[in-house]
């Protein structure tokens, strides 16, 4: 089954690119927005190719190389064309050595099915990307042009069973393919579909990253309502990934809708960050304290990720907000 939304855009580019392949291009258009590794898949990674120029640069594909100049990662070109903005995924070569950490560079493009070089790009890049969540879309769709209309709700739980993100579905005979959006960082999770009264033999669900053309992880409703998985898999020891526990390093406590960030041993407080469900920074504050408050009344009950920075290097964690009551 494929996914329809995903097709209907592919459709839509290779008519642009036909409407457009023979205008002018040149490299000043194009630049590099990110490497990073695949959402769900540490054997590839993703290049987020940006391009004010025209829609061409006929069957593109990447060359990625890394600090010595070994070829780190290729594919055979997948493309019609580049769009204004356009993920490429790639497989790492077999037996290369995959840098740790920010590293430096080279992306080539070509055109052609690989014949043409037509642009070099020097870069830095560190695979594990450096924010503290990575968007996320969650989706579902029907095979069953004449669905009955239904609102399907969808969750996503951590490794412990906390809801760290939730929404819901609309579905009907108009909106057969629907997505959502979340923001977690690196860890194990689930994402959960409540059972619905809808016909579940023509429904499908999954989740995928902001890209359309990333890799997917998708199952028929009739056979299961979650899917558990890896997000970013390599980058969970690092410092963009938020662990179970609060590091040692920083207290903290939630009182009355107050949180409270009290640093260990005295230590400088520097900035702090705060970071909605979604992805959205919602709240930056430049500090030189040991304690910070910091008021979440009024904000929508879930999980928040936090970034606090003492001695120039950030520290990742989350804070629960409760539900009105608790």
């Amino acid at each position: 089954m494929k996914d329809i939304h995903n097709l209907r855009i592919f459709v839509t580019s290779i008519i642009a690119a036909n409407a457009v392949g023979a205008a002018s291009q040149t490299c000043a258009d194009l630049s590099i927005a990110s490497v990073s590794y695949s959402a769900f898949y540490d054997s590839l990674i993703e290049v987020r190719l940006l391009n004010s120029g025209p829609i061409a640069w006929s069957y593109p594909s990447l060359i990625v190389y890394d600090a010595n100049n070994d070829t780190l990662a290729f594919d055979e070109a997948n493309l019609f064309a580049l769009t204004n903005d356009q993920t490429i995924v790639l497989p790492f070569v077999g037996g290369a050595a995959i840098p740790i950490g920010p590293t430096t560079g080279t992306i080539e493009l070509w055109t052609g099915f690989n014949t043409t070089l037509e642009c070099t790009f020097d870069v830095t890049f560190d695979l594990c990307p450096a924010v503290p969540c990575l968007p996320l879309r969650p989706f579902l769709f029907t095979n069953n042009a004449d669905v009955d209309p239904a609102d399907i709700a969808w969750h996503l739980e951590d490794s412990v069973g906390t809801t760290v993100a939730a929404g819901s579905f609309h579905l009907d005979s108009t909106h057969t393919y629907v997505s959502d959006s979340a923001c977690v960082a690196p860890g194990n999770y689930s994402i959960v579909i409540d059972p619905p009264w809808a016909d579940a033999d023509h429904l499908y669900f999954g989740i995928g990253s902001s890209a359309w053309n990333s890799p997917t992880l998708q199952a028929h409703l009739i056979d299961t309502t979650t899917i558990a998985f890896t997000l970013l898999g390599s980058c969970t020891e690092g410092t963009n990934a938020i662990p179970e526990e609060t590091p040692a390093s920083i207290q903290l406590t939630m009182t009355d809708g107050e949180l409270t960030i009290t640093s260990a041993q005295d230590a400088v407080l520097e900035r702090i960050e705060l970071w909605d469900a979604r992805g959205i920074l919602i709240l930056v504050e430049s500090i030189r304290t040991n304690v910070a408050r910091i008021d979440l009344r009024g904000k929508a009950a879930g999980v928040y990720p936090v970034r606090v920075w003492m001695g120039g290097s950030p520290i990742s964690t989350r804070v629960m907000v409760p539900s009105a009551g608790r």
